[in-house]
């Protein structure tokens, strides 16, 4: 098998089982899960936060044992931080997606703006290289992709915090069937094919395709800002095993790992569940609009509640 690059982790299945794997170069190092406790708490108690119970036979944590990353040490291992000069992220259409599935594309882009609280800006599309095509396998080369394709555009953009380029093609990656997606946390870059979202299974309709989609690519996304898999609480951060673990696993950050991306952006978590409130109604996924309807609630009584600062205090009529 290729060598990963370092600070590489790479979303892969195997066929015969439709396995889902984020692999990552420190899982295998890792400590034994369990050793540590969560450095940050919800604003309150909620049925929401469930924390990661013994994992069971086949999931990622039975297979893969990791130790989890607190808040605290976030803030010493993140290398890719927003910055008025590093603020965008950027999509890239690869081959015939963005014609065969422009909805995709769009909601995609608008729902990482929102996750990430940052501009996104879609790119045309990118034909996909021959080069990069094995045709004995017919799936294309992950590998090929990112250094190849979406490598060079990052360096064209001074400003990207990520660059992210979604397929429609099957891809591989080494010696592995199929992957769902490789990324790269030292490059900011990001190479992710829905094709076996809906390819392998006939979806009803288009809502689970999309689901699925912003799982994959926030959860990609996330890494490339520098957060390891949660081992806290249930969480779109959670390491895969499987598409079913995956379907199973929620599309939030969970307390620890949101916290690290206020950090990160500066953002408005309020704000940012009214906004994804919304999203989530307009494309029908309704459980995740509910659960951030709930969030907005709770945050608005704790705010409600607080102690006023001096400066509050001076404004009180």
């Amino acid at each position: 098998m290729k060598r990963l690059r370092p600070f590489t982790v790479v979303l892969l299945a195997i066929l015969v089982t439709l396995l889902l794997v984020a692999y990552d170069r420190h899982a295998r190092a890792a400590q034994p899960y369990g050793d540590k406790e969560p450095d940050v708490q919800p604003p309150a108690e909620s049925p929401d936060w469930k924390r990661m119970g013994k994992p069971q036979p086949g999931e990622w944590l039975a297979v893969f044992s990791e130790p989890g990353q607190t808040f605290a040490e976030y803030k010493k291992q993140c290398k890719n931080r927003k910055t008025d000069k590093l603020n965008k992220m950027y999509l890239v259409p690869l081959g015939d997606i963005a014609q065969e599935e422009p909805q995709l594309i769009e909601k995609s882009a608008q729902y990482l703006g929102i996750f990430f609280d940052c501009d996104v800006v879609t790119l045309p599309a990118v034909p996909l290289p021959e080069e990069a095509y094995t045709r004995k396998r017919d799936q294309y080369n992950a590998d090929r992709l990112l250094d190849g394709v979406v490598l060079p555009m990052v360096k064209e953009k001074p400003d990207a915090l990520a660059m992210i380029a979604l397929a429609n093609e099957d891809m591989y990656h080494g010696g592995l069937n199929f992957v769902f997606g490789v990324a790269s946390l030292e490059d900011r870059v990001g190479v992710y094919s829905v094709a076996r979202f809906h390819g392998v299974i006939e979806l009803k309709d288009d809502s689970l395709e999309l689901l699925r989609t912003i799982k994959l690519a926030s959860h990609e996304t996330g890494h490339i800002f520098g957060m390891y898999h949660c081992t806290f609480y249930e969480c779109v951060m959670n390491g895969t095993n499987s598409l079913t673990e995956t379907d199973r696993r929620p599309a939030h950050l969970c307390p620890v790992c949101l916290r690290k991306l206020e950090w990160n952006t500066g953002l408005n978590a309020l704000e940012r569940y009214k906004k994804l409130e919304k999203f989530f109604a307009d494309a029908k996924l309704k459980e995740e609009a509910e659960f951030c309807k709930r969030r907005i609630k709770e945050l608005e009584k704790f705010r409600s509640s607080a102690p006023k600062t001096a400066n509050e205090k001076r404004k009180t009529p």
